[in-house]
């Protein structure tokens, strides 16, 4: 990848151990990456080491949906809804490349069709709070069109539909291109330098990195220090204050991946789980995948495990929302589990956790 050849990761390794940098973040993944890309923009010096492969961690692990908020509509965060919205129009404008329109389904199953009437007041106001253009308003869609549209949904009770746009990227993709566009910008990027120490919190800060390719350790100096570590920030503070309580509490998704011939969903279908948790259908290419879960997490970091209860919940909603479709286990292709690291609190279920902080601190 121009900008990461070995010469270059080379290079870089003597600039990280020369130089001293206003900022460096430790993290490559698109929390990482966008920090290191906005502040080489604004004109300083940056740093940015990665333990792993850049996006290695939760950020190539996602549904690969550029969500616009609407299913923090639901749960009464309108600044999320609104910044999640503004969010995807910035991406759509600097990466449209990286951003394909996946038009998503939501079926609705009732005795009365008044579940349609309330979606379709609930995404009326959505569109209202997040300045969605006219051409990107939702369809309500009658239980006819519904089923031309998909032609396996239950057809019992079916009501009807709305059809709104989202979006597919590619997560790792996009990662990267944020981290060349940060390389571009000036910043010093570095993948396999896992951080081994934190130095003292004088100015500059030396903290001590470990080329994880070449087996030797080296210093890093800066003036103030991201921690975009996604689930191992606890681990990087501790680093820094071992007596500190853990400020993440980490959640598990998974998703499983079948052939579009045993799941032939023509778009992105929203299903209600056991729980009543959204999950989602997903066609991408000649594959389609199903996800996600949102579990309580405690076991390890790199390779969080699949299990049969993971795997049993999704194939309960695609069962639920389908007719005739066997997405039993033995016909999977593939799957891919990662964590989400979110802020502690206390006494909330994990799908109930805000997604409005980020989990990152800066030193």
């Amino acid at each position: 990848m121009p900008g990461f050849e070995p010469a270059q990761r080379a290079r870089n390794l003597e600039r990280l151990a020369d130089e001293t940098f206003d900022v460096l973040v430790i993290g490559g993944g698109i929390t990482g990456a966008g920090v290191a890309r906005e502040a080489a923009l604004r004109g300083l010096s940056v740093a940015l080491v990665e333990a792993r492969d850049f996006a290695s961690g939760t950020s190539s692990r996602s549904s690969k949906l550029i969500h616009g908020g609407l299913r923090y509509l639901e749960q009464g965060e309108i600044a999320l809804v609104r910044e999640a919205a503004t969010e995807r129009k910035s991406l759509r404008r600097i990466a449209p490349h990286r951003t394909a329109v996946a038009p998503m389904l939501l079926p609705v199953h009732g005795r009365t069709s008044a579940g349609v009437y309330k979606l379709r007041l609930g995404l009326t106001l959505y569109e209202k709070l997040a300045a969605v253009p006219s051409e990107e308003h939702h369809r309500v869609l009658g239980r006819g069109e519904t089923l031309a549209a998909e032609p396996h949904l239950t057809a019992e009770r079916l009501q009807g539909a709305i059809l709104y746009p989202e979006y597919q990227t590619d997560d790792a993709r996009l990662v990267l291109d944020t981290l060349k566009s940060a390389h571009h910008a000036g910043a010093v990027i570095a993948n396999y330098a896992r951080v081994t120490a934190l130095g003292s919190a004088a100015a500059p800060r030396i903290v001590t990195v470990h080329d994880e390719e070449g087996k030797v350790a080296f210093d890093v100096r800066a003036r103030a220090v991201v921690n975009a570590g996604g689930p191992w920030v606890d681990g990087l503070r501790r680093l820094d204050r071992p007596e500190d309580l853990p400020s993440l509490h980490l959640t598990k998704g998974i998703h499983v991946v079948f052939r579009d011939v045993d799941l032939p969903a023509r778009h992105c279908v929203v299903m209600r789980a056991g729980d009543g948790r959204p999950v989602f259908v997903v066609p991408r290419g000649s594959h389609v995948y199903v996800g996600t879960t949102d579990t309580n997490y405690d076991g390890p970091l790199e390779e969080p495990s699949i299990t049969g209860d993971d795997v049993a919940y999704l194939q309960e909603a695609v069962a639920r929302t389908f007719s005739g479709i066997n997405v039993a286990p033995e016909r999977a292709i593939g799957a891919w589990a990662g964590l989400r690291p979110l802020i502690q609190e206390a006494g909330k279920k994990p799908s109930e956790r805000t997604r409005s902080s980020l989990a990152r601190a800066a030193w």
